[in-house]
């Protein structure tokens, strides 16, 4: 009996002295880590599983290597206590060493056979593929993340910010909208408050993408309508407010109750 109660304290020591040292390496990594994790473990210690039939492409490497600067590092690094090989985040490791980070979190986990094993491996990639990205849902709600916001750490290649709206695609009969290309018009009536401003994700969008997405945003009745110009048919304030800007992070809008063209040049 004092046996195992020596035992259990001494192991109990081992786990305190172990997680004391990896709240140490922790603090000294010039990078952040944001997630749980049974141990930090060298990066160059960690070995691919050798029947990992998930290729990696130099691009997506790359991309990963950043995302983790912006992020930090916010998942552990899986490795099998039956084979002592990764079998989740074989890009990620690749990502952090091209990095030159030195330290990896690293999630030990018991698996029954090698055939369990080998399935949690391609499984992990396969369910991920199977997966649908919806990216009008994405640019609708891209919109309130503000105009500082960096799209490339979506990690979705040639995202083109284009938030969907309520365009009615009323004809335009009138010139307020511009001559050149034809148009789609949404009418908002006279009466109700209106805010006005740029989208600064869009423009940025349509500079790198070459593209011509609507950058006006006109915000009423807890919709938006997006268009490339916009006509008022009456009285109408501009307001600056760094200290207190709209939800979206514009600090420069126009309010106006009075009736808005919203004009949305047609492809």
């Amino acid at each position: 009996m004092a046996n195992k109660k020596a035992k259990k304290k001494t192991t109990k020591k081992i786990k305190e002295s172990s997680a004391s040292r990896f709240s140490r390496i922790q603090k000294s990594l010039p990078y952040s880590i944001k997630c749980a994790y049974t141990r930090l473990i060298e990066v160059h210690k960690l070995q691919p599983h050798p029947k990992n039939p998930n290729d990696h492409p130099d691009n997506q490497i790359a991309l990963f290597a950043e995302l983790m600067k912006f992020q930090g590092v916010r998942r552990p690094i899986t490795v099998s206590s039956l084979s002592g090989f990764i079998t989740k985040g074989h890009g990620q490791l690749a990502a952090m060493k091209l990095n030159g980070w030195d330290w990896a979190p690293v999630d030990i986990q018991e698996y029954d056979d090698e055939a369990q094993e080998f399935a949690d491996i391609v499984a992990d990639n396969a369910l991920a593929s199977q997966s649908r990205l919806d990216k009008a849902k994405i640019n609708e709600y891209i919109v309130d993340l503000g105009p500082e916001f960096e799209v490339d750490t979506l990690a979705i290649n040639n995202f083109t910010v284009e938030p969907l709206d309520n365009m009615q695609g009323v004809k335009d009969t009138k010139q307020g909208g511009g001559g050149g290309k034809p148009k789609d018009v949404k009418i908002i009536p006279e009466g109700e408050k209106k805010i006005i401003h740029v989208n600064q994700l869009a423009i940025k969008s349509n500079k790198k993408n070459k593209t011509e997405s609507p950058v006006i945003t006109v915000k009423y009745s807890g919709q938006n309508t997006y268009g490339h110009s916009a006509k008022i048919s009456g009285e109408s304030s501009v307001i600056y407010s760094p200290d207190k800007p709209q939800p979206c992070g514009a600090i420069v809008w126009i309010e106006t109750t009075a009736e808005v063209r919203v004009y949305k040049i047609k492809a």
